[in-house]
């Protein structure tokens, strides 16, 4: 029997766009200063990454706050000697570290435990932060009117990889590059970048594992690979001939959604019966 209900896996890999406050979210809020904006100029507002923040925010009472100028090992800031600012923890999105300002000194955004829902923190999937930053001198900082449109990378190799998933992945920007596929799965490490897999272990990659049509041939359901700091669109073909459309889905209509807490994520799409049908994941950060 002919099956009217085919399969494709595609691994589309967007990269992270580089980005900052979005203008209409960019101020903090302190009791003791009022308003603080995390983008006063372009040119030195808050840049927001996958592993650590950098730049200036600006209070009226406090002055300048240096949220740092990038780790020294490109990855995270140690928190000695100069090499001071906040960074982001990849899995949960919790900040750490420390920003400093002459007129109050150092401002704690790792203070709590990761689980605290007071812990500063940004969400991966929607950019918006939460929770506090603390200072004895300031007090306590609200986050949660800041936003940023989108995860930015330092790509000093200009292979158009993150330096600092290449950092935390290989320890050096030279085994992962254009094109490189370091554990041989078929998926490149650029692809595997995009889809928050992992490039050393094999088994792990951005896949559809399983997938079924009803009775009628009108609801596919479809599982693949997932992790909850990436968004996903899925979208389906009639003829594999660049015809890819969004197909919508249980989760989100024709929108992007979030993967599941698990390590997989399942959907289901209704379409017309009949025709033969094709479908692919796309993954990427906010």
């Amino acid at each position: 029997m002919t099956t009217k209900h085919g399969l494709l896996l595609c691994l589309l890999s967007v990269p992270a766009i580089a980005g900052n406050i979005a203008p209409a979210n960019r101020y903090a809020y302190d009791a003791n200063a009022g308003w603080i904006d995390f983008s006063p100029t372009p040119a030195t507002g808050v840049t927001v990454g996958n592993y650590f923040l950098k730049g200036y925010a600006y209070a009226a009472n406090y002055g300048w706050i240096n949220l740092g100028i990038g780790p020294a090992n490109k990855l995270a800031y140690t928190s000695t000697g100069t090499d001071q600012g906040v960074n982001v923890i990849p899995a949960t999105g919790a900040l750490a570290g420390y920003a400093y300002a002459a007129n109050t000194g150092w401002i704690h955004f790792g203070w709590a435990g990761n689980n605290d829902p007071n812990r500063a923190r940004i969400n991966l999937i929607t950019g918006v932060f939460s929770g506090f930053a603390y200072s004895a001198n300031t007090g306590w900082i609200s986050l949660s009117t800041l936003k940023s449109t989108s995860l930015a990378i330092t790509d000093s190799d200009t292979d158009g990889i993150d330096d600092a998933w290449e950092i935390a992945n290989f320890n050096n920007l030279t085994a992962a590059g254009i094109g490189t596929d370091f554990d041989k799965d078929g998926q490149t490490d650029a692809a595997e970048n995009a889809a928050g897999t992992l490039p050393k272990n094999a088994a792990s990659w951005l896949r559809i594992t399983s997938n079924s049509v009803n009775s009628g041939r009108t609801v596919s359901t479809i599982t693949f690979t997932s992790t909850p700091t990436r968004l996903y669109q899925l979208q389906c073909s009639l003829t594999l001939n660049n015809d890819w459309v969004t197909a919508p889905t249980n989760l989100a209509g024709p929108a992007e959604f979030p993967g599941g807490a698990g390590a997989t994520t399942t959907v289901t799409s209704t379409h017309p019966t009949g025709a033969l049908r094709f479908f692919r994941v796309s993954a990427r950060n906010y």
